[in-house]
């Protein structure tokens, strides 16, 4: 008893002192993490800005491209459109070509909520065509001389780039405050005008200021010049805003670089140390900025330090309640688990050991270094140089040897795209990827990577590498495609080359005959587009000329005319093409069928970078003229129908009328005679004057049998004054003279009659 009861205290106090000692080291470890946490605030800090920048520049990049494609959208569709072409390059403009052109441009300024006005310049006939209410005056006497300046010196101003300036409308006025966008293509014969959009520019701002996830941001929109042109709500109805303008406008002035990047810098001439964080976009060339109180931003990683030491004490709490309950529930039947999990080692007494020990030395024997991971990590960074849309860390090359990726700097690097045959993949059979030999002496190093079901090398390489030779063999080998770039010497450099040779893979459609392409191939590409609003028109002509087969033809030669260009120039192109043909084919479903719908661009585009071949992509446009061909015929056949039914109602209520003529009746209904001689006979079979001489015959057979009335009284009743005329027009229609009609028809009547 005395024995048992000294085991069994033993094997508490043990119990105890291991769970402890394991406290001890938890206790250790959590201050440890806490000490560490604040000894690395400063790079914490770094990492926090860094990332709240990263977020804001793909922020600006979204809303600056969605919003200039949007504007420049617009600006083609009118510019391109039939009716304003004609008003801008026709120097015998007709008042209807006008009318027309002008009409066409305020329903494209009604369409957005963003165009404050448009001007149509004609080069020819030096005048200037608006939405203004007045709608057209020579340059000269156009009152915004601006303006004027701009549309007849296009050459001297930036094309589809926004021009921030002021527009007075009326003495008595404000002036409003716009951005011009300029619209010419000085290089095409039929193209030689030029057009000025002017967007509202408080919308053009809100749509920045506003898309922000906190209306109380400070947010600055700056011109090329760093001049601020625009302020979010938040920083105008600051009490302060005027003295905080003049202080942002000297600090960005004197701190914000030239690069035309994106990034942030720290200053404290505010008073208290702030935060700019600015990014340069591109399609306008401005800068947007975003200022934040450090003090701000620097909150959340403060109280985060502090919820850390809380979260360390509770732990610790957590931690001796866990290690009582443990030794009094759970320590037995755990160890002897652990004990038949883990080895036992000769000499190792089984009193003696404990969970922690049993724990590690399981996990030391299963724990194995996994190679497929390591692989898994490198191939994630590589996408990541890639793929990511955020600007590549400058320090990028020192994570080469973490990922032991053994690429040497200087050296030239080239991107290799393959794509394995069109048949495998689409019935997803396994594809036996040839053995190629890449240890090469030429090569240095080269890692393969898996990017949307499509093959892609990095190959480093020393000078002499023939790339194109090296290409030619995978294609021997069983690749269909190989696409590969010119050499670059900066890693940072590949995402650059592997964008264009995504855009190659999709050019490839238009060239399937080719399976080696190459980055400068695509390069020489890069041409002025060609005048294509000549086809579109010609497409529209010969649909509404219901040619069918000329209009695929001329559809045909545009994809010709268009191929040999950038895939990014072709799909505006085809873009441009199909606004052309389904606004024509809404147009006609509204009349037809009064349904009202917009134009799918967005549905459009994804047609065409989700085909696979240049068929895809005709079938697409076929479809659509074949469709609208359809639908305009239905259209004109039930405007024929509706011409011949109105034609029959008036017959049928003025037959009795001796002047009733085809001409009267087209007079009436306000329909030109040739086209509603057309529509009757088409429709009917007879002509118009047939259709009133069957009524009237019709009619007096009716009143024969039904009336005693004579010939003559009949005769003038049904509309007829010559006598003569009837006999003959009756004789025709039933063989018989009126008389031996009504003889016949009244004898049958007594015969159908029941005997009394």
């Amino acid at each position: 008893m005395k024995t048992r009861y000294k085991q069994n205290v033993e094997s508490i106090s043990y119990s105890m002192s291991t769970w402890l000692r394991n406290l001890f080291i938890l206790t250790i470890g959590l201050l440890l993490v806490v000490f560490i946490l604040s000894k690395n605030y400063e790079y914490a800090t770094v990492n926090l800005v860094s990332s709240l920048n990263e977020e804001f520049s793909i922020h600006a990049d979204q809303m600056s491209t969605q919003i200039q494609d949007a504007v420049i959208t617009s600006a083609m569709q009118i510019y391109f459109s039939p009716s304003v072409t004609t008003l801008r390059t026709s120097d015998h403009l007709t008042n209807f070509e006008g009318i027309l052109g002008i009409r066409t441009m305020n329903a494209g300024m009604v369409s957005s909520n963003l165009i404050h006005s448009i001007y149509v310049y004609n080069e020819e006939k030096d005048y200037i065509f608006t939405t203004y209410e007045i709608g057209s005056f020579y340059s000269h006497e156009f009152f915004d001389k601006t303006g004027t300046m701009m549309l007849t010196n296009p050459d001297a101003y930036p094309k589809l780039t926004p021009i921030h300036r002021e527009i007075l409308w009326d003495l008595d006025e404000e002036p409003d405050v716009v951005y011009s966008f300029l619209v010419h293509d000085r290089t095409s014969e039929y193209n030689n005008g030029s057009m000025l959009i002017n967007i509202f520019a408080q919308s053009y701002n809100n749509i920045f200021f506003n898309s922000t996830t906190d209306t109380n941001d400070y947010l600055l929109l700056l011109n090329k010049d760093f001049q601020i042109m625009a302020a979010s709500d938040a920083y105008r109805v600051n009490t302060m805003a005027e003295e905080m303008e003049a202080i942002d406008q000297h600090i960005l002035l004197n701190h914000l670089p030239s690069d035309e990047g994106s990034g942030y810098f720290i200053n404290k001439d505010r008073g208290s140390k702030t935060i700019y964080f600015y990014t340069h976009m591109p399609q306008s060339g401005w800068y947007f900025v975003k200022v934040i109180a450090y003090a701000d931003c620097m909150a959340g990683l403060k109280n985060m330090i502090y919820y850390t030491i809380v979260i360390a004490l509770i732990l610790i709490i957590c931690g001796f309640l866990i290690a009582y309950i443990s030794m009094k529930r759970f320590y037995s039947p755990l160890k002897k688990i652990m004990a038949t999990l883990s080895p036992v080692h000769e000499g190792m007494d089984d009193q003696q050991t404990d969970i922690v020990g049993d724990f590690d030395l399981f996990i030391a024997n299963q724990k194995e270094v996994s190679d497929s991971y390591n692989s898994l990590l490198k191939s994630e960074f590589l996408k990541h140089i890639l793929l990511s849309t955020s600007s590549v860390d400058p320090t990028i090359t020192n994570k080469f040897n973490l990922y032991k990726i053994p690429f040497i700097d200087g050296k030239p690097y080239y991107l290799v795209l393959l794509q394995m045959p069109s048949d495998l993949e689409s019935d997803h059979q396994d594809f036996d990827k040839p053995l190629i030999d890449l240890n090469q002496d030429s090569i240095i190093h080269h890692e393969s990577l898996t990017i949307a079901g499509q093959d892609l090398l990095i190959i480093q390489s020393q000078e002499a590498l023939s790339i194109e030779s090296l290409c030619q063999t995978f294609i021997d080998q069983g690749y269909s495609l190989c696409i590969f770039s010119i050499s670059v010497y900066d890693i940072r450099d590949l995402r650059k080359s592997y964008i264009r040779l995504q855009e190659l893979r999709r050019l490839h459609i238009f060239y399937p005959d080719r399976n080696l392409l190459s980055e400068a191939w695509l390069l020489k590409k890069n041409k002025e587009n060609h005048d294509q609003s000549y086809f579109e028109s010609q497409i529209l002509h010969y649909l509404k000329a219901s040619d069918l087969k000329q209009a695929i033809e001329n559809y045909h030669q545009q994809i010709d005319q268009c191929k040999d260009h950038r895939f990014s120039v072709i799909l505006f192109n085809l873009k441009s093409l199909y606004l052309t043909i389904d606004t024509y084919y809404l147009a006609l479903l509204k009349e037809y069928k009064n349904v009202e719908k917009n134009v799918d661009i967005d549905g459009f585009e994804k047609k065409i970078l989700s085909a696979k071949t240049i068929d895809d992509i005709n079938t697409i446009f076929i479809d659509h003229i074949r469709a609208t061909f359809e639908l305009q015929n239905d259209l004109s056949e039930s405007k024929q129908v509706h011409i011949c039914n109105q034609v029959k109602a008036y017959i049928d209520d003025n037959y009795t009328d001796y002047n009733l003529t085809q001409s009267g009746i087209s007079y009436f209904l306000d329909i030109s005679q040739s086209k509603l001689s057309k529509a009757f006979k088409l429709i009917e079979g007879m002509t118009v004057s047939d259709y009133i001489n069957q009524i009237r015959i019709e009619k007096s057979m009716e009143l024969l049998v039904k009336t005693d009335m004579t010939i003559k009284e009949i005769t003038q009743l049904v509309g007829i004054e010559n006598t003569k005329y009837f006999y003959t027009l009756f004789k025709n229609k039933t063989q018989l003279t009126p008389s031996s009609y009504r003889q016949v028809e009244r004898i049958k009547d007594n015969d159908d009659k029941p005997n009394s």
